[in-house]
Protein backbone atom coordinates (compact mmCIF):
# COMPACT_ATOMS: atom_id res chain seq x y z
CA UNK A 1 0.00 0.00 0.00
CA UNK A 2 1.09 3.59 -0.45
CA UNK A 3 0.23 5.13 2.99
CA UNK A 4 0.96 8.74 5.01
CA UNK A 5 2.03 8.78 8.04
CA UNK A 6 -0.05 11.22 10.59
CA UNK A 7 1.17 12.54 13.57
CA UNK A 8 -1.74 11.93 16.12
CA UNK A 9 -1.22 15.55 18.25
CA UNK A 10 -1.53 17.56 15.65
CA UNK A 11 -1.87 16.49 12.45
CA UNK A 12 1.19 16.89 11.07
CA UNK A 13 2.32 14.56 8.44
CA UNK A 14 6.02 12.38 8.54
CA UNK A 15 7.56 14.08 5.04
CA UNK A 16 10.61 14.27 3.22
CA UNK A 17 11.72 15.84 0.18
CA UNK A 18 14.29 12.89 -0.58
CA UNK A 19 15.88 14.30 -3.67
CA UNK A 20 18.13 17.29 -2.46
CA UNK A 21 18.11 16.29 1.49
CA UNK A 22 17.67 13.57 3.32
CA UNK A 23 16.14 14.59 6.51
CA UNK A 24 13.34 13.52 7.80
CA UNK A 25 10.49 16.11 9.45
CA UNK A 26 7.19 16.61 10.39
CA UNK A 27 5.26 19.21 7.67
CA UNK A 28 2.33 20.40 7.49
CA UNK A 29 -0.66 19.44 5.50
CA UNK A 30 0.14 22.58 3.03
CA UNK A 31 3.66 20.65 1.96
CA UNK A 32 3.63 18.62 -1.74
CA UNK A 33 1.45 15.07 -1.22
CA UNK A 34 4.50 13.36 -2.83
CA UNK A 35 6.97 14.79 0.32
CA UNK A 36 4.78 12.56 2.02
CA UNK A 37 3.90 9.37 0.38
CA UNK A 38 5.39 6.12 1.16
CA UNK A 39 4.96 2.29 0.46
CA UNK A 40 5.25 0.02 3.07
CA UNK A 41 7.46 -2.97 2.12
CA UNK A 42 8.47 -6.40 3.77
CA UNK A 43 11.89 -6.42 6.24
CA UNK A 44 14.53 -6.84 3.20
CA UNK A 45 16.97 -8.63 4.07
CA UNK A 46 20.92 -6.99 4.35
CA UNK A 47 23.42 -9.95 5.25
CA UNK A 48 25.51 -9.66 2.18
CA UNK A 49 24.82 -6.15 1.78
CA UNK A 50 26.11 -5.59 5.13
CA UNK A 51 29.02 -7.88 4.45
CA UNK A 52 30.25 -5.85 1.59
CA UNK A 53 29.96 -2.79 2.36
CA UNK A 54 32.05 -4.13 5.05
CA UNK A 55 34.49 -4.97 2.82
CA UNK A 56 34.76 -2.23 0.74
CA UNK A 57 35.12 0.01 3.51
CA UNK A 58 38.50 -0.94 4.62
CA UNK A 59 40.97 1.39 3.15
CA UNK A 60 42.88 -1.35 1.83
CA UNK A 61 40.47 -3.27 0.06
CA UNK A 62 38.84 -0.23 -1.12
CA UNK A 63 42.05 0.12 -2.92
CA UNK A 64 42.94 -3.25 -4.62
CA UNK A 65 41.94 -4.99 -7.60
CA UNK A 66 38.28 -4.81 -8.64
CA UNK A 67 38.72 -8.05 -10.37
CA UNK A 68 39.53 -9.80 -6.33
CA UNK A 69 37.73 -13.00 -6.50
CA UNK A 70 36.47 -12.27 -3.16
CA UNK A 71 35.29 -9.05 -3.93
CA UNK A 72 33.30 -10.42 -6.84
CA UNK A 73 32.28 -13.27 -4.70
CA UNK A 74 30.18 -10.34 -2.37
CA UNK A 75 28.95 -8.28 -5.63
CA UNK A 76 27.16 -11.51 -6.81
CA UNK A 77 25.77 -12.40 -3.20
CA UNK A 78 24.45 -8.93 -2.74
CA UNK A 79 22.96 -9.27 -6.36
CA UNK A 80 21.29 -12.48 -5.54
CA UNK A 81 20.07 -11.12 -2.19
CA UNK A 82 18.33 -7.98 -3.94
CA UNK A 83 16.56 -10.77 -6.18
CA UNK A 84 15.50 -12.75 -3.66
CA UNK A 85 13.83 -9.44 -1.56
CA UNK A 86 12.12 -8.33 -4.32
CA UNK A 87 10.90 -11.89 -5.40
CA UNK A 88 9.37 -11.87 -1.54
CA UNK A 89 7.81 -8.38 -1.90
CA UNK A 90 6.36 -9.21 -5.66
CA UNK A 91 4.73 -12.26 -3.49
CA UNK A 92 3.47 -10.35 -0.43
CA UNK A 93 1.77 -7.57 -2.53
CA UNK A 94 -1.87 -7.27 -1.01
CA UNK A 95 -0.81 -8.85 2.12
CA UNK A 96 -2.60 -7.05 5.17
CA UNK A 97 -0.12 -5.16 7.35
CA UNK A 98 -0.65 -6.66 10.65
CA UNK A 99 0.45 -5.74 14.56
CA UNK A 100 3.89 -6.60 15.12
CA UNK A 101 5.15 -6.90 11.37
CA UNK A 102 8.14 -5.86 10.56
CA UNK A 103 8.38 -3.46 7.45
CA UNK A 104 10.29 -0.75 6.10
CA UNK A 105 8.85 2.45 4.84
CA UNK A 106 9.89 3.47 1.05
CA UNK A 107 9.88 7.17 0.36
CA UNK A 108 8.04 7.10 -3.42
CA UNK A 109 9.11 10.41 -4.56
CA UNK A 110 12.74 9.52 -4.45
CA UNK A 111 13.00 5.86 -3.75
CA UNK A 112 14.71 6.05 -0.89
CA UNK A 113 13.95 3.80 2.35
CA UNK A 114 13.31 5.92 5.76
CA UNK A 115 16.51 4.64 8.29
CA UNK A 116 17.51 4.67 11.78
CA UNK A 117 21.21 5.31 12.17
CA UNK A 118 22.25 3.54 14.90
CA UNK A 119 25.40 5.42 15.16
CA UNK A 120 24.51 9.07 14.40
CA UNK A 121 22.99 11.35 16.67
CA UNK A 122 19.87 13.46 15.44
CA UNK A 123 20.53 17.25 15.34
CA UNK A 124 18.16 18.86 17.37
CA UNK A 125 17.77 16.75 19.91
CA UNK A 126 21.14 15.17 20.66
CA UNK A 127 19.67 11.90 23.11
CA UNK A 128 18.12 11.01 20.13
CA UNK A 129 19.27 8.87 16.85
CA UNK A 130 19.07 10.06 13.53
CA UNK A 131 16.73 9.28 11.04
CA UNK A 132 17.25 9.69 7.22
CA UNK A 133 16.58 8.56 3.68
CA UNK A 134 18.82 6.09 2.57
CA UNK A 135 18.84 4.80 -1.13
CA UNK A 136 19.61 1.05 -0.20
CA UNK A 137 18.10 0.94 3.52
CA UNK A 138 19.70 -1.75 6.17
CA UNK A 139 19.15 -3.09 8.95
CA UNK A 140 17.77 0.14 10.78
CA UNK A 141 15.18 0.75 8.06
CA UNK A 142 13.13 -1.95 9.59
CA UNK A 143 10.37 -1.03 11.82
CA UNK A 144 7.99 -2.75 13.72
CA UNK A 145 4.01 -1.97 13.43
CA UNK A 146 2.80 -1.71 17.51
CA UNK A 147 -0.73 -0.87 18.86
CA UNK A 148 -1.29 2.16 21.36
CA UNK A 149 -4.28 0.67 22.27
CA UNK A 150 -3.89 -3.27 24.10
CA UNK A 151 -7.10 -4.42 22.38
CA UNK A 152 -5.95 -3.56 19.33
CA UNK A 153 -2.70 -6.08 19.82
CA UNK A 154 -4.60 -8.51 21.52
CA UNK A 155 -7.30 -8.76 18.58
CA UNK A 156 -4.18 -8.92 16.46
CA UNK A 157 -5.24 -8.58 12.64
CA UNK A 158 -4.70 -5.87 9.85
CA UNK A 159 -4.15 -2.59 10.60
CA UNK A 160 -7.24 -0.37 9.89
CA UNK A 161 -7.05 2.77 8.09
CA UNK A 162 -6.39 5.95 10.82
CA UNK A 163 -5.28 3.28 13.55
CA UNK A 164 -3.46 4.55 16.28
CA UNK A 165 0.14 3.15 16.57
CA UNK A 166 3.74 3.59 17.40
CA UNK A 167 6.76 2.91 14.59
CA UNK A 168 9.25 0.75 16.92
CA UNK A 169 12.39 0.24 15.68
CA UNK A 170 13.20 -3.29 14.97
CA UNK A 171 16.82 -4.00 15.20
CA UNK A 172 17.68 -1.98 18.34
CA UNK A 173 20.68 -3.31 20.43
CA UNK A 174 19.57 -1.70 23.63
CA UNK A 175 17.08 -3.21 26.14
CA UNK A 176 14.51 -0.39 25.86
CA UNK A 177 12.65 0.04 22.97
CA UNK A 178 13.39 3.22 20.59
CA UNK A 179 10.56 4.92 18.87
CA UNK A 180 10.50 7.21 15.42
CA UNK A 181 9.13 10.11 17.30
CA UNK A 182 8.36 13.82 16.45
CA UNK A 183 10.55 16.06 18.53
CA UNK A 184 9.24 18.87 21.12
CA UNK A 185 10.92 21.53 19.88
CA UNK A 186 10.90 22.95 16.10
CA UNK A 187 13.77 23.12 13.85
CA UNK A 188 14.87 26.94 14.49
CA UNK A 189 17.16 26.92 11.15
CA UNK A 190 15.92 27.28 7.20
CA UNK A 191 15.92 23.95 5.69
CA UNK A 192 15.83 22.86 1.64
CA UNK A 193 12.71 22.14 0.16
CA UNK A 194 10.15 21.32 2.80
CA UNK A 195 8.03 23.40 2.45
CA UNK A 196 5.40 25.12 -0.69
CA UNK A 197 4.99 28.61 0.55
CA UNK A 198 8.53 29.85 1.71
CA UNK A 199 10.91 31.60 -0.38
CA UNK A 200 12.58 30.58 -3.20
CA UNK A 201 16.57 31.06 -3.69
CA UNK A 202 17.21 32.52 -7.29
CA UNK A 203 19.54 30.31 -9.34
CA UNK A 204 21.04 31.24 -13.14
CA UNK A 205 18.62 28.59 -14.47
CA UNK A 206 15.53 31.00 -13.34
CA UNK A 207 14.05 28.24 -10.82
CA UNK A 208 15.60 28.05 -7.07
CA UNK A 209 15.59 25.80 -4.28
CA UNK A 210 12.46 26.06 -1.80
CA UNK A 211 13.42 26.30 1.77
CA UNK A 212 11.23 25.73 4.82
CA UNK A 213 10.71 28.76 7.25
CA UNK A 214 12.73 28.52 10.59
CA UNK A 215 10.05 27.12 13.15
CA UNK A 216 8.12 25.85 9.74
CA UNK A 217 8.95 21.97 10.86
CA UNK A 218 9.94 19.17 13.24
CA UNK A 219 12.67 16.96 13.41
CA UNK A 220 11.84 13.44 13.03
CA UNK A 221 14.31 11.06 15.02
CA UNK A 222 14.17 7.65 16.68
CA UNK A 223 13.94 8.15 20.85
CA UNK A 224 12.77 6.15 23.98
CA UNK A 225 9.76 8.52 23.61
CA UNK A 226 6.97 7.42 21.79
CA UNK A 227 5.27 9.62 19.28
CA UNK A 228 1.62 8.38 18.56
CA UNK A 229 0.93 8.16 14.19
CA UNK A 230 -2.12 7.30 12.08
CA UNK A 231 -1.28 5.15 8.74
Amino acid sequence: DHVRLLLDVDGGLFGAEGMLNRECRLVDAESPRDWTVFRICISYQYSAAKELREFMSDGVVASSDPDDSHLLALQRGKDNEDAQNESAMAQRIGDPVKFGDHVQFLHVLSNKFVTIRSTETAVLERENLKVVLDPEGDEGSHVKISARLKIDEELGGAVMNRTEIYLEMADSETTSPQYVHVSDKKCPGASIAFTNHSASTPTSGGGGNKYAEAGSTREVNCSLSKSIWRL
